[in-house]
């Protein structure tokens, strides 16, 4: 009878490393779903980074190609409102000198 109980405690203790074994597979499991899920979440985090700092690039770029713009279109404007007052100048010359002839000044 010793050896049955001898046999039976092997058997529980058997059973009860069997027990720890499953335990530890279904935990390296879990551990290793967990794993691919963060590897996901650190690939697309990734990619989303990637495409945020093109759009940054893209936005910098557009930026400096506004700024060029509007230093072209100040300079233009600058240009127009000269020849403008050089237009305004030479009418008035024009003027003074039309009624100078007209009134016999000649060319006063």
């Amino acid at each position: 009878m010793a050896a049955v109980n001898a046999v039976d405690g092997i058997d529980a203790r058997v059973s009860r490393v069997d027990q720890i074994a499953g335990a530890i597979s279904s935990a390296i499991g879990q551990q290793i779903e967990a794993t691919r899920e963060i590897a996901q979440c650190g690939s697309t985090s990734a990619s989303v980074v990637d495409r945020v700092a093109s759009d940054i690039k893209t936005v910098a770029s557009e930026a400096l190609r506004s700024g060029t713009i509007a230093r072209e279109l100040q300079q233009t404007s600058a240009e127009v409102s000269r020849a403008v007052e050089d237009f305004q100048n030479n009418v008035t010359q024009i003027i003074h000198s039309a009624s100078a002839q007209k009134l016999g000044f000649g060319g006063i």
